[in-house]
């Protein structure tokens, strides 16, 4: 389809700053658009463990409130809510010594599942991409958030003191 501009994916979502300091909720059109924008197609890897990483297609399913990661042939599905925190510099309790130095770069977005407490790491090549799929991740929280709440609460489940990251 022509040329591409060399700064990103993201240059098809053009209110992504706005998208980014707003406090409600996205639209599921708005999500749909944010994620075909940013993030499906954009160059990402996943980053193991070990500090190597490979390249990972992330592709945004709607329909199934899933994200597909796809490393070499392999394919794992995240449920959304699954996704229970996100990991930065302020919240490394339970990671690896070498995913707490990773987790500094601006590039990397790093989130926990619930179902197994590990983290996944995923390195965008631009911060914008980066920041927008954190963004992303912000939102799937707090929905997941709130449907706990309405049906009620649920208990606190004590935090796992070692965490890997997920391997394929």
């Amino acid at each position: 389809m022509g040329n591409q501009n060399s700064s990103g994916c993201c240059d098809a979502f053009c209110d992504t700053k706005n998208m980014l300091d707003r406090d409600e909720l996205l639209t599921p059109e708005e999500e749909m658009d944010f994620m075909n924008a940013m993030v499906n197609g954009c160059d990402t890897h996943i980053v193991f463990a070990d500090g190597g990483s490979m390249p990972c297609s992330v592709l945004y399913d709607l329909a199934e409130d899933c994200l597909h990661l796809v490393v070499e042939e392999k394919k794992r599905l995240i449920a959304l809510n699954d996704v229970e925190q996100i990991l930065g510099v302020d919240s490394v309790a339970g990671l690896s010594n070498v995913d707490k130095t990773l987790i500094v770069d601006p590039r990397i977005v790093a989130f926990r599942l619930k179902s197994t407490k590990k983290a996944i790491l995923l390195r965008f090549q631009e911060v914008k991409e980066s920041q927008s799929f954190h963004q992303f991740l912000k939102e799937i929280i707090r929905e997941n958030a709130e449907k706990l709440q309405q049906p009620a609460s649920s208990s606190i489940e004590p935090e796992e003191e070692t965490s890997q990251t997920i391997i394929f």
